[in-house]
């Protein structure tokens, strides 16, 4: 899943859509296209020129992350 943008702002916009409060549509695709088999990490931008990156992260109530989910060791701020 990759799209190509003009610029850094049109791809944030695009990430941080939400037709339903706290649900981002980019994530809303990605599950149904993969028919609910993955839970999502991180979805993101990077800029190859600048190397500028933006990227959005699942927000879990306490106790209810996905079970291994640590383990990928991703986090904000982590380079992955």
């Amino acid at each position: 899943m990759s799209k190509a943008y003009r610029t850094m702002e049109e791809c944030k916009v695009e990430l941080l859509k939400q037709n339903k409060p706290g649900y981002y549509d980019v994530v809303k695709d990605f599950v149904v296209q993969f028919d609910g088999k993955y839970d999502w990490v991180t979805a993101g931008c990077v800029n190859t020129s600048t190397k500028e990156k933006f990227q959005i992260y699942p927000e879990y109530d306490e106790g209810e992350a996905p079970q291994g989910i640590e383990q990928l060791g991703i986090r904000p701020g982590i380079n992955i």
